[in-house]
């Protein structure tokens, strides 16, 4: 085992994220971890990284064993170029040596930059991201801690990472409520929650074997909860019996009585935490026509960009448009138009008679960061909402989305994302709409949550338009698709998968083979980037070096003086075998750049 976590418990304040709960990641693993907002995915990522502490039990770490962590966020200082912030994380590390610049060009080419000085604050946030992630492959990790990496990043980089991920070498775990991503990618998942003894489930196989097992768990609990509250009925009975009639009682029996009531009172406590957001409904006018909402001809630009020109989109009641496009393609521009937010260059915008639209927003601006919780769902001049036409309180309606008594007057500002999109939708189902808008809702929600949105959003009857980069929530939706293709083009798409085909240019064998016989000329190779040439031309001698380097420290370990010293023998064996990996790296990215270069497939 690379990281054993053997009954930690951690609390924050009065809140327990886990007690006594066990874990270990191996050698193997490609662990997903999941589990509700707030049980603590996160910290015990942090614990495995040794930047928080445990209040109880402990974690052991195999030793020589290094650790890289990749957060949800990273700060840069703005006028550091790329290569100097993958030269940092290096030297940070303490795993720097004398083929430190070969595995920066390696790690600069995997995550696409072709501009090693550019400066980061040039960068978008998905290529910031990229950059976090570079910053623990360049110190070439043992294991590899993301949290939740897909998280606010654009298609391309969703792609790329989980292209990396289903080739690397090295085990990793990975906090994310991206469903697709985690079936693509582990190969064990641990799901985090109190409802469980030990506080996690663990489940070798794909996310989808684990709901399986997850299924076949619960429903073992439910029917030993079943069993042990028979059996604690008739113990009670026996033991509420006169003193003639239980005679034959004995002391066993009786602790054996006592023993079960615990059993039985463990499995209910552990049922009672298992709280999900209550079934949410959208207000609707309901109102009758065939046509909600029609764009035709529409023609729009911003920042002297073209964005869409033509487009034509019909939304009907029982429609839900899946909006798909690169980033800055114009996605959001597209909702904000339909909300009349921004106008239209050209073209027409029909609406329904008494249609109304509501837009969520993927800033979170229509929140008062200032407003308490309440007041969010108030507008602060009443203790009463109007949900489903009927008055209902504020805190009754608030503990549907999972708010407590202590989190009523808590500021927004002060709320996590996940309760800051819990609270905005909670806003959003106040509101009656025919047509519903939704611009990234599924950031920061867990999966539990997106379960109960996804089935609520299938069973309104109105129209929908929805801007989402998580695949899984896309494909349980969308009816239709509409992709933005920048320069102004756009289509239409029967399937996600359609789209991403086109536009990232996927193609099976036999496509690739059809397209050679109708041509009669092979497909096209794939060239070396400017980066990816200029290491292919000095590879050959980083590899001579990183040889006799490995030849000279595999004689030290000749050296009688080290025989004797066993202290000084263990880390002579140790530099030998970090020395053996850059060997063997060097000739992995040779074996690649060699592929790409000559056209084969690569790996």
């Amino acid at each position: 085992m690379l990281i054993t976590a053997n009954s930690i418990t951690k609390t924050f304040g009065t809140k327990v994220l886990f007690e006594g709960m066990s874990l270990s990641v191996g050698h193997e693993d490609r662990l997903g971890l999941i589990g509700p907002n707030g049980t603590g995915k996160s910290t015990l990522l942090k614990i495995m990284a040794q930047l928080e502490k445990v209040d109880g039990g402990e974690v052991a770490r195999q030793r020589g064993a290094y650790v890289a962590y990749v957060g949800q966020a990273s700060e840069y200082s703005p006028n550091l170029t790329v290569k100097k912030i993958l030269e940092r994380s290096l030297e940070a590390s303490g795993r720097a040596n004398l083929e430190g610049p070969t595995q920066i060009s390696i790690v600069l080419s995997l995550l696409g930059f072709e501009d090693p000085e550019q400066e980061v604050q040039t960068l978008s946030g998905g290529w910031k991201k990229r950059l976090s992630i570079g910053e623990a492959l360049v110190t070439n990790p043992d294991l590899i801690l993301f949290d939740e990496p897909t998280n606010h990043m654009d298609w391309e980089g969703i792609f790329w990472l989980e292209g990396l991920l289903k080739k690397s070498r090295f085990p990793f775990v990975v906090v994310s409520h991206d469903r697709t991503f985690l079936e693509n990618i582990t190969n064990r998942i641990v799901e985090i929650h109190p409802v469980y003894k030990g506080g996690n489930l663990s489940v070798k196989g794909s996310y989808s074997q684990f709901l399986q097992k997850k299924a076949e768990y619960i429903e073992a609990q439910q029917s030993q909860q079943s069993s042990l509250a028979n059996k604690l009925r008739r113990e009670s009975e026996w033991l509420s019996q006169s003193p003639q009639a239980r005679s034959t009682k004995s002391r066993s029996r009786i602790k054996a009585a006592y023993e079960l009531g615990d059993q039985v009172q463990e499995i209910r406590d552990r049922q009672s935490k298992n709280r999900t957001v209550q079934n949410l409904e959208f207000s609707t006018s309901e109102i009758r026509s065939k046509k909600l909402l029609q764009v035709s001809n529409a023609v729009k630009s911003l920042g002297g960009k073209k964005l869409f020109t033509d487009l034509d989109l019909l939304v009907r009641p029982g429609d839900c448009w899946g909006i798909l496009g690169l980033n800055g393609s114009g996605k959001t521009t597209l909702l904000k138009s339909l909300f009349e937010e921004l106008s239209l260059d050209q073209g027409s915008l029909e609406k329904a008679d008494g249609l109304k639209i509501t837009y969520f927003d993927q800033n979170r601006k229509q929140l008062n960061l200032e407003s308490t919780v309440l007041e969010s769902l108030t507008g602060g001049d009443s203790d009463y909402v109007i949900f489903q036409g009927k008055s209902l309180h504020a805190a009754a309606y608030a503990r549907r989305f999972l708010f407590q008594q202590d989190q009523f007057q808590l500021k927004v500002k002060y709320l996590s994302g996940g309760e800051k999109a819990r609270l905005l939708m909670a806003q959003f189902m106040l509101l009656e709409a025919d047509v519903l808008l939704f611009d990234e809702p599924t950031n920061d929600l867990d999966i539990e949550t997106l379960e109960v949105l996804e089935q609520s959003l299938l069973e309104f009857p109105g129209g929908i338009v929805i801007v989402s980069h998580d695949r899984s929530f896309l494909e349980k939706i969308a009816t239709h698709y509409l992709a933005l293709k920048g320069a102004g083009q756009w289509g239409q798409y029967a399937d996600f998968y359609q789209w991403e085909n086109e536009a990232f240019q996927k193609e099976s064998k036999s496509e690739v083979e059809k397209s050679e016989k109708t041509t009669g000329r092979p497909a096209k190779k794939k060239k070396l980037s400017y980066l990816e040439q200029k290491e292919w031309e000095s590879i050959e001698k980083n590899i001579e070096k990183a040889e006799e380097n490995l030849l000279k420290e595999q004689a030290q370990l000749e050296s009688p003086t080290l025989l004797a010293d066993a202290k000084a023998l263990h880390q002579q064996i140790e530099k030998v075998t970090e020395c053996q990996q850059i060997v063997e790296n060097l000739y992995q990215r040779w074996d690649y750049l060699e592929a790409k270069r000559e056209g084969r497939e690569v790996l």
